[in-house]
This record gives C-alpha cells, sequence and structure tokens, in this order.
C-alpha cells in the first residue's frame, strides 16, 4: 500500500511564501540602525577624546610652567643657605619640591601623549602623527536679532 499526502494550506498564503523577504529585510533595517548607531558613538568618543587631549595639553603646560617656578625657587633657597639666611634644611625642602615637579611634569607629558594616541586611534590615524586643537577657546561673540525682521521672517514662512 503506498499512501502520498500533501498539506493542502500549506504555501497557499502569499504571506507564507514571501515571510522569508520580510525577515531579511527586517534585519537588514536592523543592520542599519546598528551602523548608524555604531557612528554616532564613534562621533561621541572621538569629541570626548579631543576635549580631554585638550585638557591634557593644558594640564601639560601647567605642569612644565610649575618645574619652573620650582627651579627658581630652589636657586633662590640656594642661595640664601649659602649665605646663612636659610636652614640647610630649607635648601632639602626645595630640591625635593624641585625634583615633585619634574616627576609631575613627566606623568603629564606621559598622559598627554596617551591622550594623544587615543585621540589618533579614534581619528584613524598613526600614532605619533603631530596635531594641534583646532581653534584657541575663546569668547562667544554675542548675537544680535532684529525682531522686527525676525517676525515678519516668521510670519513669511508659516504661511
Amino acid at each position: 500500500m503506498f499512501s502520498l499526502t500533501q498539506q493542502l494550506l500549506k504555501g497557499h498564503r502569499f504571506a507564507y511564501n514571501v515571510q522569508n523577504i520580510t525577515q531579511a529585510q527586517s534585519q537588514h533595517s536592523i543592520a542599519k540602525l546598528t551602523v548608524d548607531q555604531t557612528y554616532q558613538q564613534v562621533l561621541a568618543e572621538t569629541a570626548s577624546a579631543y576635549w580631554n587631549w585638550v585638557y591634557q595639553v593644558a594640564l601639560a603646560e601647567i605642569s612644565q610652567a610649575s618645574v619652573v617656578v620650582a627651579e627658581e625657587a630652589l636657586r633662590v633657597g640656594e642661595a640664601k643657605v649659602e649665605a646663612g639666611e636659610l636652614a640647610p634644611v630649607e635648601g632639602t625642602r626645595l630640591r625635593a619640591a624641585h625634583v615633585q615637579a619634574q616627576s609631575s611634569a613627566l606623568e603629564a607629558k606621559n598622559r598627554e601623549a596617551n591622550a594623544t594616541d587615543a585621540l589618533l586611534l579614534l581619528m584613524g590615524l598613526a600614532s605619533g602623527e603631530p596635531i594641534v586643537p583646532a581653534t584657541e577657546v575663546g569668547d562667544i561673540t554675542p548675537l544680535s536679532l532684529n525682531i522686527a525682521d525676525t517676525v515678519a521672517t516668521a510670519m513669511a514662512q508659516n504661511q
């Protein structure tokens, strides 16, 4: 005895026949949205890395200035110790402050280099390429509006 069966309704409806196409379109839309989300995340990370880099550059400059101040304080302190106006222990304290300032400057320089490399990596550039801030931080220019012209433009565009 031989038996052959077929599901008569399977594949009968249009939705069943195009379900793979519908699923593929849905997955494609999800993939496009994921790409857009990743793009926005990279932009945000790059902006954050840029401002971190600017901050680290400023810290490195401040640390270098503190080394110059510590060197001058050490020079004056050693002269006062030699003249007998200052206790020898103060000379030792000034030398320690100078070494601490140099150490802080070195750490700041390393943090600046790390921030630079992180920014270059996010921008897709090779490590060690020279970069400079795009613009100097400055004052915002005041915005003056002619109220009558603004109202007239708004009214004309809302008709």
